[in-house]
């Protein structure tokens, strides 16, 4: 499934789910941005069937350690990948299992950074 076919599906049922214009509009960025790190990694364009946790972990020490993203921004952009996977593909239970295991991560370490 490419881009064009499951992004305007993830928007509607976001609007459906009541969601702010502002966070609509934050989720589509965030997916669009990890589309394009996602095509540069496997020179192709997206589709949703290649993605595996691995390309997950990538992403994320990517965002972290090679573009030194503030935690919340890392956050935004595994929450908008874990929403996408619950909505679109609901079977890819490892792919959602590893985005809510970063976050959490992250959440945890932020905290004991910051307080």
């Amino acid at each position: 499934m490419s881009e064009d076919q499951w992004l305007p599906r993830f928007k509607q049922k976001l609007v459906q789910q009541d969601l702010a214009e502002a966070t609509i509009n934050g989720y589509l960025a965030d997916l669009r941005y990890f589309c394009q790190w996602l095509e540069g990694l496997h020179d192709q364009p997206v589709d949703l069937a290649i993605v595996g946790v691995a390309d997950i972990r990538a992403y994320r020490q990517d965002l972290v350690n090679r573009k030194r993203q503030k935690p919340a921004t890392v956050n935004r952009r595994i929450q908008a990948l874990r929403r996408l996977f619950l909505t679109v593909r609901p079977n890819l239970t490892a792919v959602q299992q590893i985005c809510g295991k970063l976050l959490k991560w992250r959440n945890s370490l932020s905290r004991r950074l910051n307080g």
